[in-house]
């Protein structure tokens, strides 16, 4: 039977043309799954600290002293998550890993419905599998994708709500909205920045009735929770990770605005993989500006020591044999980085204003700009699990530009490989 023939027997069965890109998508999901089960390496990397908070559970309840007692940074959702799956999991990989992997399906599953009520392409939440940041926060027992899934399905709940008639199921689902953002922030505490941003959606509905008060009740819904932590901890973080805060802070060390825009190109990295369709070739003058304030950069770097960063720095120690050299690269790439977020904002800029007719695209590149100012606090050190805490946005804000995208084939594959080997360097480093 011919190639042509086949697709369309499956065109004729399912209604939908055949996405050879899909197909890989699949598959690069597939292959996580089987690192997973392959690799079945008792807990490592952030994995004891935060599942020893479901120990901590057990002995203190949901209560005060619990919330005062957690490890990390991040708030008390992973834990209760972990809790409430223990019958299941027994708290032992690989299924504190599988769990994880679950929650990206429905990650994926809310952002297709998203995409679908925006009349997009619902099978671009696959993309996610494209993003290779995504690999490690859902193969790993981290604290990332809970968080994630409730955000995700506050988004959806709030994208519905723009688009529905009925005031009764615009409040339902602004309340519900804002009771999944209040837990995505109790997970990771950076969502608490795109609560007003994310408020704005319910102002798009056409009818006026339906536009603020669906917004003032998602605004407090999302607040209840996280204030009631905040309070608790009488901060952001829990008091145990909070004295690192002020140990920095002492130090100097209190705002990290490099790391803000660290995060910045790593979105652009990973919108250039899903979405190239944004971004334009620049003229030969604007080619010769961005080369110049490259090596503005780079001199900068060099001289104050500002962002040097090196990816996969462990691997390149043993490439690279001088100490200079190692350096130099450092300072080199941490240039690239900064140049990239600062191309990633004038070219977003460029394309949200083309897409004035369709309000949502602000929203969400909007959204993207809070979760990156979210760094600036975290002054330890940057992790590419905080651009990953931004896949949803990525996907939604990505799906506007997947028509222009050429090379989806290569693009894919290239995801899914640094994906994959960056989850394979963690379980077997």
């Amino acid at each position: 039977m011919s190639k042509t023939r086949v697709q369309k027997n499956i065109l004729a069965a399912y209604g939908k043309p055949l996405h050879y890109d899909t197909l890989l998508l699949v598959a690069g999901f597939i292959a996580m799954l089987v690192v997973v089960l392959v690799y079945n390496r008792p807990p490592f990397y952030d994995e004891p600290a935060y599942l020893a908070d479901v120990t901590l559970l057990h002995h203190h309840g949901f209560s005060r002293d619990w919330l005062l007692r957690l490890n990390g940074s991040a708030g008390p959702l992973y834990s209760a998550v972990q809790y409430f799956f223990e019958p299941i999991t027994h708290l032992a990989p690989p299924f504190i890993r599988l769990l994880n992997c679950v929650f990206l399906l429905g990650v994926m599953y809310y952002t297709h419905l998203t995409l679908r009520i925006l009349h997009l392409y619902g099978g671009y939440a696959w993309y996610s599998m494209a993003i290779p940041v995504t690999y490690v926060v859902a193969a790993l027992a981290l604290t990332e994708m809970p968080a994630m899934l409730f955000f995700t399905m506050a988004l959806y709940l709030s994208v519905k709500a723009s688009r529905t008639a009925s005031f009764a199921l615009v409040l339902a689902c602004a309340l519900a909205a804002g009771i999944c953002m209040g837990a995505a922030i109790a997970g990771r505490q950076p969502y608490l920045l795109t609560v007003p941003v994310i408020a704005f959606i319910f102002l798009l509905n056409k009818n006026t009735r339906n536009r603020w008060l669906p917004a003032f009740i998602f605004i407090p819904a999302a607040l209840a929770l996280p204030l009631y932590i905040f309070y608790v901890w009488n901060g952001l973080v829990p008091p145990g990770d909070a004295q690192v805060y002020k140990t920095l802070a002492a130090e100097g060390i209190a705002f990290r605005p490099a790391y803000a825009l660290l995060c910045l190109a790593y979105f652009s990295i990973c919108l250039l993989l899903i979405a190239p369709g944004l971004y334009r070739l620049p003229t030969r003058k604007e080619g010769i500006g961005w080369t110049a304030l490259y090596i503005l950069l780079l001199l900068t770097n060099l001289l104050f020591d500002w962002m040097p960063w090196l990816p996969a720095e462990s691997l390149l120690k043993k490439l690279l044999v001088t100490p200079a050299l190692l350096r130099f690269a450092a300072h080199a790439a941490g240039a690239a980085l900064l140049l990239l977020s600062l191309y990633f904002i004038v070219t977003t800029g460029l394309r949200v204003i083309e897409k004035k007719k369709q309000p949502e695209v602000i929203v969400f590149f909007i959204a993207l700009l809070a979760l990156a100012a979210a760094c600036i606090k975290i002054t330890w050190g940057f992790s590419s699990r905080y651009a990953a805490q931004a896949i949803p946005l990525m996907l939604m804000a990505g799906s506007y530009f997947r028509e222009q995208a050429p090379l989806k084939i290569p693009r894919v594959l290239a995801g899914i490989a640094i994906g994959l080997s960056s989850l394979l360097f963690y379980f077997l480093s």
